[in-house]
Formats: structure tokens, sequence, C-alpha cells
């Protein structure tokens, strides 16, 4: 009987001891847990951060797309004497520059003159 006695006490201590190594582990995974938490609560800030610069530069991004069509639209309406300019750095003459560009000769030689090889 005593030997019986004897092992319950022995089965009691070692429960007794898991118990204390469960419980342990318990508080180790819980504040883990809160580690993550407070690490998912600062992405989640991080993120609305994130949202409103980039709501901020779709909108940006907008209004510049908006500038852009409205300075292409009138700019159509006008005469580019860019590529003309550029041809005539290069070397171009009046009658390439009136063939190439459709410009009238009168446009084709002011261009020369203002921006040919002196």
């Amino acid at each position: 009987m005593s030997a019986i006695i004897l092992i319950l006490f022995f089965v009691i201590f070692i429960l007794y001891k898991k118990l204390n190594q469960i419980e342990s582990n318990y508080q180790h995974q819980k504040q883990h847990l809160n580690y993550v938490a407070a690490d998912a609560n600062v992405i989640c800030s991080g993120v609305v951060g994130l949202n409103d610069r980039l709501t901020t530069i779709e909108q940006r991004l907008r209004q510049v797309n908006e500038r852009q069509d409205r300075y292409e639209m009138s700019d159509q309406s006008e005469k580019s004497y860019t590529q003309p300019i550029r041809m005539v750095h290069n070397g171009a003459t009046v009658q390439d520059l009136m063939k190439n560009c459709d410009l009238t000769e009168s446009e084709a030689q002011l261009i020369v003159m203002l921006h040919g090889k002196k």
C-alpha cells in the first residue's frame, strides 16, 4: 500500500513539473504573440501612411496628365519648328526643310538664317 502511495506522489510530482513547464511555455508564447501583435499594428499604421501618400501621388499624376493633354492639344494647333531647327543644326538646306517639314520657302529661309552655321 505504501508503495502505491509513493508511486502516486511520484506521478503527482512529475505531473506538477510538467504543468510548470507547460505554464512557462504558455507565458513565453503569450509574450511572443504580444510582440507579433505590436509589430502588426506598426505595419498597419505604415500601410495607412503609404496609402495616403499613394493617393496623393495618384492625384498629382492625374493633374500632370491633364496638363500635358491640354498642352498637347494646344500645341497641335501651333506649328512646331523644333524639328526643322534641329535639322538646320545638322546641316539641312532650305530645300531639305521645305521638302521634309512642309515649310514655305520663306519659313525655311528664316530658320536657316537664324539657326544655320555662321
